[in-house]
């Protein structure tokens, strides 16, 4: 689960961070300028993730005075609920994405995507402090064996690639 807010009688164990990152091809950006500031960023198109209960607002977090946030009020040009096909349409040059750096590392990696940072803002889609990817689960339903092999399981194979490579047992909480 990727969400800073957890349900209730629950137990979250942190697998991995989900840092988003802002991006476009470098055939964008050579045809439309690299953003530097929030005002340069609002003349871009951009690409937006649509989650189950609505759109992925921007936000931004002023890094040169009292670092408040606002939402921006981005020119959204394609809107889709599918990653990869934000991840295309940014590698296609149709607008700056902000996806999360694991869904686009490789396309970063080859040089198909660059990173972008604004000199006067941090931009996300959230202002929680530690985005992060959770496995949720009821503890009762813990105590049946193939949930409790399932998580123990799953956690042992993603914390592994975390980059961050913190210790399950420091990542649990317990949700009341």
């Amino acid at each position: 689960r990727a969400s800073a807010v957890l349900p209730e009688r629950a137990v979250a164990k942190r697998v991995s961070g989900n840092q988003f990152v802002m991006l476009a091809s470098p055939g964008y950006l050579a045809c439309n300028g690299h953003p530097r500031t929030i005002e340069q960023l609002l003349q871009h198109d951009t690409l937006k993730y649509r989650a189950p209960h609505g759109i992925l607002h921007w936000q931004a977090r002023d890094t040169q005075g009292e670092q408040q946030w606002q939402e921006l009020q981005t020119k959204a040009v394609f809107i889709s609920n599918d990653g990869r096909a934000l991840v295309n349409a940014a590698v296609d040059g149709h607008g700056v994405a902000l996806i999360p750096e694991w869904g686009a590392r490789q396309e970063l990696d080859e040089g198909r995507l660059v990173r972008l940072e604004l000199d006067d803002a941090f931009v996300s889609v959230t202002r929680a402090p530690d985005p992060s990817i959770h496995l949720v689960y009821y503890r009762p339903k813990y105590s049946l064996k193939k949930v409790k092999l399932v998580v123990d399981f799953l956690v042992a194979e993603l914390v592994g690639q975390d980059s961050s490579r913190a210790s399950v047992a420091a990542n649990s909480v317990a949700i009341p």
